[in-house]
């Protein structure tokens, strides 16, 4: 979970990369987990981006929690979406500082992903019993790019 010097929480993976600022105050990545871990040990923590402005971090903590994910896939690895985490109803305005952006994961090959393979010149997609019956979740595992959510 981070928190924002505009007041604002949300939450997400450890290992999920967000926008922060670098050096000159050029754009960085940087995996949400290090957030926490420079608060704990004192070091500057970059502010975070919002897709206009950069926001200070002023807490950060990890906890384990088993939830569903969606893994959201580009073909560059430089793109990023901006998010916003609503706990409970979906409030009746959005401020724009509310946001994240973060970066998805790059998808370097979309067959091997969805378990499709090729075998003497053909298109083959594995057997059934090759999937994952486990949905992914937020603190160390993969999410299963067969997943139907």
């Amino acid at each position: 979970q981070l928190t924002t010097s505009a007041g604002y929480s949300f939450h997400i993976s450890a290992e999920h990369r967000l926008l922060a600022e670098g050096p000159g105050s050029a754009q960085t990545s940087m995996e949400a987990r290090d957030f926490a871990r420079r608060l704990e040990a004192g070091i500057a923590v970059p502010r975070i981006f919002d897709g206009s402005s950069f926001h200070e971090v002023t807490e950060a903590g990890e906890t384990k929690q088993t939830t569903q994910l969606i893994d959201v896939c580009f073909d560059a690895e430089d793109a990023a979406v901006l998010a916003w985490h609503f706990p409970g109803k979906r409030p009746r305005s959005i401020s724009c500082s509310a946001a994240v952006a973060c970066l998805g994961r790059q998808v370097a090959d979309r067959t091997a992903m969805l378990g499709v393979e090729e075998k003497c010149t053909f298109v083959d997609v594995g057997s059934s019993s090759n999937r994952s019956q486990r949905r992914a979740r937020s603190a160390g595992a993969a999410s299963d790019p067969r997943s139907g959510w």
